[in-house]
């Protein structure tokens, strides 16, 4: 302990608190140290230890202000209510001791449920939250407030918006049972008036009751932000969204000039087609300064090669991209010609750094789509990572896991290459050694990962030359399930 104290590596890692016990993994995970309360109250004493450097974790219980009387320098913390019912006496007293954390900058209280509170309580969250002059990342869980009325009416959202620093606000309202739309709108016009806001986060997940009429009004309502950077919208299982309020949502887009990351996902919302989607990427032409991108649509059986096609030159124009993220799972119709001409055309976006596309149940694909698709993205000369999703391609062969590998190996940038090919019943032992021979080959990769679970023509012969390969480098690993 006195070691490990001295080398001050402290300071560097994360602390877990739970119920009075500190768990705190030392670098590289390497050991478990399990430290009681008493014995780390000690510890954070010690001058040679910097508490603001610390990122801890709270468990909330009734004996939590006395953990935090020892972290009033921190300037980052994360609160946890836990399952169980948190009284309201507790979460007041919390709120009091709030602005005498007078250091903090990060306060996430994702997984910090706070049910059932008054609406006098909620008032008096938004005035402690004023009071933490520094702080500028705040992440909120409001999925369980039951009386949500009632709560936004007493000034919460107002006293947000006075804050000075805040930079990132993130907002769980995951299903949510009893949202009021026009409360909810209300809520984010006030809090446009943030002037130092430059993240949104909104988590809707499952919101049935949210509307294309709401979705319109939030943008036209956060529209006075024009300095927004980065803007988040969770819409999966929100049954009520349709191919009206996708459109109008991406026609308003071009109001944030200055977006740098934007980030939707629509899984589930069974309402919505191709053409709002063809519209949502035409309205990415205007974003000039959009850098990363992540998508993700619901699955299909109507989808089109001529609608994928469509995609990739509207992203083909988004030149500033450097972070290209899409779900595609389940778009059964989609062919060889629509995956050939997609790589084609965002192999044209010279800055791309990161990609990750998940084509998972695209019957229809074979070595030709594949081979083509390869030959296009290893014309991406700066690409540092990639992710390629093929799960139940039946079709995909020998010759085209082959022809991946042989062309992503010639990008002399890439560190990172993951691949899932789950259920890709056309794969065998014939391809395997070579395959990881071609991946081990990129210059400078740094993580090397394929998964073939449930790949029904693989033998334990795979399994063996995977190993092989694993015991041979430290940058591969591998999945396999047969």
């Amino acid at each position: 302990m006195k070691n490990f104290a001295k080398n001050q590596q402290l300071k560097e890692q994360d602390i877990k608190f739970r119920k009075g016990i500190i768990h705190r993994y030392v670098p590289h995970g390497s050991d478990f140290l399990e430290i009681d309360w008493g014995k780390k109250t000690k510890l954070l004493r010690n001058k040679k230890i910097f508490v603001k450097q610390l990122r801890p974790q709270i468990c909330y219980t009734e004996n939590t202000l006395f953990i935090l009387k020892e972290l009033t320098s921190a300037r980052s913390l994360t609160l946890v209510s836990g399952d169980r019912k948190l009284k309201h006496a507790y979460f007041h007293d919390l709120l009091k001791f709030l602005p005498k954390l007078k250091h903090l900058k990060f306060l996430d209280m994702t997984y910090f449920r706070m049910n059932d509170l008054p609406a006098r309580i909620m008032q008096n969250f938004g005035k402690q939250l004023l009071k933490t002059k520094r702080l500028s990342y705040l992440s909120l869980n409001l999925s369980f407030i039951q009386n949500f009325t009632r709560q936004f009416n007493n000034n919460f959202s107002y006293q947000l918006a006075q804050h000075k620093r805040l930079r990132v606000l993130d907002l769980n309202f995951c299903f949510c049972k009893n949202l009021d739309e026009k409360i909810f709108i209300k809520f984010f016009q006030q809090l446009a008036k943030t002037e130092s806001l430059k993240k949104i986060l909104i988590y809707l997940k499952g919101v049935s009751t949210f509307s294309d009429t709401g979705l319109k009004n939030l943008i036209e309502k956060l529209a006075p932000i024009k300095e927004l950077e980065f803007f988040r919208v969770d819409l999966e299982k929100c049954t009520s969204i349709t191919d009206e309020g996708i459109s109008n949502f991406a026609q308003n887009l071009f109001q944030f000039q200055y977006l740098k990351g934007f980030e939707l996902t629509l899984l589930s919302c069974q309402k919505i087609s191709e053409k709002s989607i063809i519209v949502l990427f035409e309205s990415l032409e205007k974003l000039n300064h959009l850098m990363t991108l992540d998508l993700e649509f619901p699955w299909s059986d109507n989808t089109s090669d001529e609608g994928v096609n469509s995609f990739g030159k509207s992203l083909a124009t988004v030149k500033s991209l450097k972070s290209l993220k899409l779900n595609f799972v389940k778009w059964y119709n989609i062919s060889d010609n629509a995956i050939s001409l997609f790589s084609k055309n965002i192999s044209t976006l010279a800055n791309l750094t990161e990609l990750r596309l998940r084509f998972s149940y695209w019957y229809k694909i074979s070595e030709e789509g594949v081979e083509n698709f390869s030959k296009n993205i290893s014309q991406l000369k700066k690409l540092e990572s990639v992710y390629f999703e093929f799960v139940h391609c039946n079709n995909i062969n020998d010759n085209a896991v082959l022809s991946l590998s042989h062309h992503l190996s010639k990008l002399g940038n890439l560190k990172i290459l993951l691949f899932d090919f789950w259920s890709c019943s056309g794969i065998t032992d014939k391809s395997i050694h070579q395959f990881c021979q071609n991946l081990l080959e990129t210059k400078n990769a740094t993580q090397i990962k394929p998964v073939f679970y449930s790949c029904e023509k693989m033998t334990k012969a795979s399994i063996d030359t995977l190993q092989e390969f694993q015991n041979k480098s430290a940058i591969f690993s591998f999945d396999i399930r047969i």
